[in-house]
């Protein structure tokens, strides 16, 4: 079926379908087809602006506890190695200001 079929099969079903449901005809107006589609494109754009900021979160996350798991690894390698005296609470010491080298 073209287009001209489809508009035209339209205008005579909508009276038809209108009349029998006992409602007022609406009509839309003549840009309803760019107002919609502006609407739509706003709610897309909203919702990818919404996923962005709980990519953020996830990364943050990731981020941070990637960081703890690699504190916790140096203090292992330091409890194997086992240094003696001062020398374990100055690698201790020491170990947050590495992280914050990286």
């Amino acid at each position: 079926m073209g287009r001209a079929q489809v508009a035209v099969a339209t205008r005579s079903w909508l009276p038809h379908w209108m009349l029998t449901r006992d409602e007022p005809y609406h009509d839309f107006g003549p840009d309803w087809h760019e107002r919609r589609t502006n609407e739509a494109h706003t709610r897309r754009l909203i919702a990818q602006l919404e996923h962005l900021g709980r990519a953020w979160i996830e990364v943050i996350i990731s981020v941070t506890a990637a960081l703890l798991l690699f504190w916790l690894a140096l203090i292992l390698a330091l409890v194997i190695r086992r240094p003696r005296g001062p020398v374990l609470q100055e690698a201790l010491r020491l170990l947050p200001d590495l992280l914050r080298l990286l």
